[in-house]
């Protein structure tokens, strides 16, 4: 039992998930990897540092945004990406607000 709890702890580390996500860009796991050892990462830097244009920097970090890796902190040409829940150990899955206002779209708490 406890190698087994071991094996799922070691799949809960966020590197292994980014390197085991079949769905992420090469880019995106190497801003991931940016994001955890400093932070934080701007569009303008992504950009940079993957030689692709700010506007596909931008929609590659939206698609972090939506899968819960990343979160956006500020707004226009200040803005920057900071850690996500997906990226904390343990982390869970992205809460969102249910439709009609009433709780955070939580299958298992209503």
């Amino acid at each position: 039992m406890a190698a087994k709890r071991e094996h799922y702890v070691a799949l809960m580390d966020p590197k292994t998930r980014i390197e085991r996500n079949p769905i992420l860009l090469p880019r995106q796991k190497d801003a991931l990897r940016h994001v955890m050892k400093t932070g934080e990462i701007t569009s303008k830097s992504y950009a940079a540092m993957n030689g692709v244009s700010e506007a596909t920097a931008r929609r590659d970090l939206q698609e972090l945004i939506l899968g819960g890796w990343l979160r956006r902190e500020g707004a226009g040409p200040a803005s920057c990406y900071c850690p996500g829940d997906l990226l904390y150990p343990g982390g869970g899955e992205q809460r969102v607000p249910s439709a009609d206002g009433s709780g955070d779209g939580c299958w298992n708490c209503g």
